[in-house]
């Protein structure tokens, strides 16, 4: 079916019978899934999106499958109801070099899947996400072969997210800006080089790079881990991994304080300090941040060491 085809139908007729509904033109406009009696579960743009595209009165469950192209045009899907459990899952194809999709807004979902699929022969496959749309999700799941870069996320006022999953990437991943629930949450990386700047994130927050890759983590604010609600980066592994602190002033390796056996002997070396310094306590593997302000903690990092 085409897309004006798709579109025009509530002024015909109804379609019924079918749960998938592939449309054959570039998308635009909006898809009225009341339109198609029989609880369409699928919906399918061949050949990718020519203009904003929004799947509306989907049911939970719905999947959007798009081939993607190089121009970016953002896709929504928005659910009839919005229950306490809802699942949409965002399918990303036929990716190439340089390709890209706008905002992908699916807030009304507590679990959003996305997976991107490279379907170049040389592994070159490259996406760019603009944004993507956060409003009940407490999941969201990453997965597929194509380097990724998500540039930003619009989150809710209170953010919810308590599980960022990317385990199943196995090309690098590039984000920034998702905030989690202030009880903490966990951000789970693939095999990829990954390199992710954290948003807003009070709690206590695991960070599991232990998947493998060469990658990096950037801290811009106090608040993401500190004494009172410590983040632990599991699988780190030294000369390998990168902890980037240049936003919390510790910006050369000379500022590195130096190792402490004990708590006790790690905040010795921070005693006194007028710089910002950055220390490891080695027998509980916690970095260590001051400002220089006589010993005033900036930040705690824990690092379970592979």
């Amino acid at each position: 079916m085409t897309q004006a085809a798709a579109t025009a139908t509530s002024a015909t007729a109804t379609i019924s019978g079918f749960d998938i509904l592939n449309v054959a033109t570039a998308g635009t406009g909006t898809i009225d899934m009341d339109d198609f009696e029989g609880g369409f579960t699928k919906v399918i743009y061949d050949a990718g999106l020519g203009g904003a595209t929004t799947v509306d009165d989907a049911v939970t469950g719905v999947e959007v499958e798009v081939d993607v192209t190089a121009v970016a045009q953002n896709l929504t899907v928005d659910l009839k109801t919005d229950g306490a459990a809802d699942a949409i899952t965002v399918t990303l194809d036929a990716i190439g070099a340089g390709d890209a999709i706008g905002t992908i807004n699916a807030a009304d979902a507590e679990t959003l899947t996305v997976s991107v699929d490279d379907d170049t022969t040389t592994a070159t496959g490259t996406l760019a996400i603009a944004g993507i749309t956060l409003g009940d999700a407490t999941s969201v799941v990453l997965s597929g072969d194509a380097a990724t870069t998500i540039t930003t996320f619009t989150n809710p006022t209170v953010p919810v997210l308590a599980t960022f999953n990317a385990g199943a990437m196995t090309d690098n991943l590039t984000m920034s800006g998702l905030n989690l629930a202030a009880a903490g949450a966990t951000i789970t990386l693939g095999s990829g080089d990954d390199t992710i700047t954290m948003g807003t994130g009070d709690g206590a927050d695991t960070v599991d790079i232990s998947a493998g890759g060469k990658n990096s983590i950037t801290y811009t604010a106090v608040a993401q881990s500190d004494a009172a609600a410590m983040d632990i980066i599991k699988g780190f592994v030294s000369g390998s991994d990168d902890i980037d602190l240049t936003a919390l002033g510790v910006t050369t390796s000379s500022l590195f304080g130096g190792v402490g056996a004990t708590r006790t002997a790690a905040e010795g070396l921070l005693a006194g300090a007028t710089a910002p310094v950055a220390v490891f306590q080695a027998d509980d593997a916690v970095l260590w941040v001051d400002n220089g302000n006589a010993a005033n903690l900036w930040m705690q990092l824990t690092s379970e060491f592979t």
